[in-house]
């Protein structure tokens, strides 16, 4: 069936094409051409088993677009592609998730309303599916001018889809929906903790700090050893190694280790114990001088 620009089709029921031909629309005498491709056709390399094709008509077009449904041989792994060829450095593919309460009068969402997401479904081993992932979008406030909205990121976690990331606004949760900082951090459990680490032998695993006027850092160095690195000018402030060695900057010979004594018949006075390389000895501590 060929469609052309003099015609008017109104369809009341489903439509389905089947057959060889399939169905086009063609306005070969205006700009546009656009068609339903139910058999495979060959563009240049590619073979579209099915989709949709437009281009704007003429013996040089401009630009093309299509969605493809379906892949040929040896592109199995993929289903759907949005394809875009235009000179234009802005212009590119563009998935859109548009969502309203009511066509009518186009109403908008409501605060907190979900407004696109995509699932990734599988089965389990009972025959049932299972969303194993998804990215959620929301919009928390609709007001104008001061519009907020949020992407979810979840995975399932022992059966129950679980958000691990949230990006909104105000920054990045991980373990929460609210951050309250740029990066909020916040553990289901008793702990929450944060991991810094790296497979390479005497790599470097730390975390840099900075405002705008100095950066300091603290980790792992590569000799093993924990520092405190004062990143603005490139010099080692603090050490410590695994044998409880400590020294500021450099390490000390011997093992250091400080503690309170105590003293059973001063009031006002306390005993520090320091102990380095085995030998003990004692700090006298006073409240005044």
């Amino acid at each position: 069936m060929t469609i052309t620009h003099d015609d008017d089709v109104v369809i009341t029921g489903d439509l389905e094409v089947q057959g060889s031909t399939g169905i086009t629309a063609d306005a070969l005498t205006v700009t546009d051409l656009i068609a339903l491709v139910t058999q495979p056709i060959l563009y240049g390399n590619t073979i579209i088993n099915g989709g949709l094709w437009a281009q704007d008509n003429g013996s040089s077009p401009t630009w093309w677009q299509w969605i493809k449904t379906d892949y040929g041989p040896g592109d199995a792994d993929e289903n759907l592609e949005l394809y875009k060829a235009i000179n234009d450095a802005d212009i590119a593919p563009a998935l859109k998730f548009y969502k309203q309460r009511s066509h009518a009068g186009f109403t908008a969402p409501s605060d907190g309303d979900r407004i696109g997401y995509i699932y990734f479904v599988a089965d389990v081993d009972t025959g049932a599916t299972a969303s194993y992932g998804s990215m959620e979008a929301f919009a928390d406030d609709v007001s104008a001018s001061s519009e907020d909205g949020r992407l979810s990121f979840s995975v399932q976690k022992n059966g129950t889809l679980t958000e691990r990331l949230a990006l909104t606004g105000q920054g990045v949760g991980i373990g929460t929906s609210s951050p309250a900082k740029l990066l909020d951090v916040d553990g289901t459990s008793e702990h929450a903790e944060m991991r810094v680490s790296t497979d390479k032998t005497n790599g470097c695993a730390t975390l840099i700090y900075g405002n705008d006027a100095y950066w300091w850092a603290s980790g792992i160095w590569s000799d093993d050893k924990y520092v405190i690195r004062d990143q603005s000018v490139g010099v080692v402030r603090a050490t410590v190694d695994s044998g409880g060695r400590f020294g500021l900057p450099s390490l000390s010979t011997e093992a250091l280790e400080i503690r309170d004594a105590g003293s059973a018949s001063a009031t006002e006075q306390d005993w520090v114990e320091v102990t380095v390389g085995g030998n003990t000895g004692y700090l006298r501590v006073y409240a005044s001088k």
